[in-house]
């Protein structure tokens, strides 16, 4: 899996245990990078930074296709961090 993000912040908070106020996110998406890790070891994530998605082939279909996927139920269980279960409060 190659994963092409502009977003600096985002690849900070899954590769470091830096607390922050998405963390409960950062949670799941590393939970779910370990889990496809584990599940077989020839998977492979490779997750690199670019300047933005501009003139990217592929990058409205992929950014249509994220939109669609924000709406949908989370899959399986789901992970908080105390910092957004103290938000909730």
């Amino acid at each position: 899996v190659h994963a092409f993000l502009d977003n600096q912040t985002v690849i900070q908070a899954i590769s470091e245990s830096t607390p922050y106020s998405s963390q409960h996110v950062a949670i799941q998406i590393k939970n779910d990078i370990y889990y496809y890790l584990k599940h077989d070891t020839t998977n492979c994530i490779d997750i690199s930074w670019v300047p933005g998605h501009n003139n990217i082939l592929g990058n409205k279909r992929a950014d249509t296709l994220t939109k669609g996927a924000a709406n949908l139920p989370p899959l399986g269980h789901t992970t908080t961090s105390f910092a957004f279960e103290r938000q909730l409060s």
